[in-house]
């Protein structure tokens, strides 16, 4: 899958490693306290633009999680111990710790959904302290 590079576009567009996804999560919830905790504040163009990127990165990432959830389910390699094994074998890898695939894709979503809530509230918390500021100069000047 093609990486581009660029301000409107997320780093991370495609399943990486462990590793990778584990620091994508990590700067999306990193940006996302920042927003939170009022660090970063949001203006509406840059927000509608953080929004597209973050929303489409999320919308991709959960087609990729709707597809690996398909690796939770039993692999038909036959009906004798081996294939049992083996299909429950890459059954749980799938699916069973915090570094499985269908884990690590899960968490990437919902960073990704709390990051579009978190920039969401900051473009408005800017639009309203935007407004309060115009109030208070216009009171100013009357």
């Amino acid at each position: 899958m093609d990486n581009p590079q660029g301000p409107d576009r997320m780093l991370v567009t495609g399943p990486q490693s462990g590793t990778a996804m584990k620091t994508a999560i990590t700067g999306v919830r990193t940006l996302t306290d920042d927003i939170r905790t009022g660090r970063v504040t949001i203006d509406r163009e840059t927000g509608a633009r953080l929004l597209a990127a973050l929303r489409g990165q999320r919308d991709e990432a959960a087609g990729w999680l709707t597809r690996a959830q398909a690796l939770t389910s039993a692999i038909p390699l036959g009906t004798n111990d081996v294939g049992m094994a083996m299909a429950d074998k890459f059954r749980r890898r799938a699916d069973s710790d915090d570094t499985s695939f269908v884990v690590v894709l899960r968490s990437y979503v919902e960073a990704l959904d709390g990051a579009v809530e978190a920039v969401s509230f900051a473009i408005k918390a800017y639009q309203d302290t935007d407004q309060e500021r115009a109030d208070l100069m216009q009171t100013a000047d009357s």
